[in-house]
């Protein structure tokens, strides 16, 4: 005779036994699963704090060698205007990079709140202090004055009083454009701190400021500047 009472109790046992291992099993498919993308997210936010770091860094350097390099050369440029001298001095700066920044697959939100704030910022700068170089470079360029010779372009009676409206709009642009740079250094020193700990390396090389004074960096015009 079918003892039914123990039959029953043999399925049931199995039936929670299949139940407990099909639970087990997705519980481990999903802490492997979410162990995998834990893991390739660490890498991908590690990866980019780098690719960004190198380029903040660079872009720290770009800032202060021109600050260094043609700061010094304005204040001395302005001591000539003021003295009578009509001429203009290039800028040949590279546009700041943007490079990381503006990739499709950059993903900033892997990054700390604060730190993409941060970065936000330097790259608001950054687009900032290209356009005031672009407009110094216009202003130049509409002076009336050639370039390779520092003398005004004949055939315009007003050339002279436009070449003075175009050297306070230059030197407002200077000013402006040195500025910014030497504000976006500190925003990059600060950037790359923080980039630093995400990627886990030691720091990335931004340059100390050490700024020249005027006498170091004097800027002399080519003979037969406008006057």
């Amino acid at each position: 005779m079918i003892d039914w009472g123990t039959v029953w109790n043999a399925l049931n046992s199995n039936l929670v036994g299949l139940i407990i291992a099909t639970i087990i099993g997705v519980v481990l498919a999903t802490v492997t699963q979410w162990l995998i993308q834990s893991r390739a997210q660490r890498q991908e936010k590690k990866q980019l704090a780098l690719l960004l770091g190198y380029e903040i860094a660079q872009m720290a350097q770009m800032a202060i060698e021109s600050v260094k390099r043609n700061g010094a050369l304005l204040e001395d440029y302005k001591r000539r205007i003021n003295a009578g001298e009509r001429w203009f001095f290039n800028a040949n700066d590279m546009d700041l990079f943007r490079t990381v920044y503006d990739k499709p697959t950059t993903n900033l939100s892997l990054l700390p709140s604060d730190l993409i704030s941060t970065i936000s910022d330097i790259y608001r700068r950054v687009e900032i202090c290209n356009h005031i170089k672009r407009l110094m470079n216009n202003v130049v360029e509409k002076s009336g004055v050639n370039m390779s010779t520092l003398t005004i372009e004949p055939g315009n009676p007003l050339a002279l009083r436009e070449v003075d409206m175009a050297i306070t709009q230059f030197i407002f642009y200077s000013e402006s454009y040195y500025q910014n740079l030497t504000n976006l250094y500190g925003v990059c020193a600060k950037a790359c701190e923080g980039l630093s700990k995400v990627a886990k390396i030691e720091k990335f090389l931004v340059p100390a400021v050490q700024m020249v004074s005027p006498k170091e960096n004097n800027p002399s015009p080519p003979s037969g500047a406008a006057s």
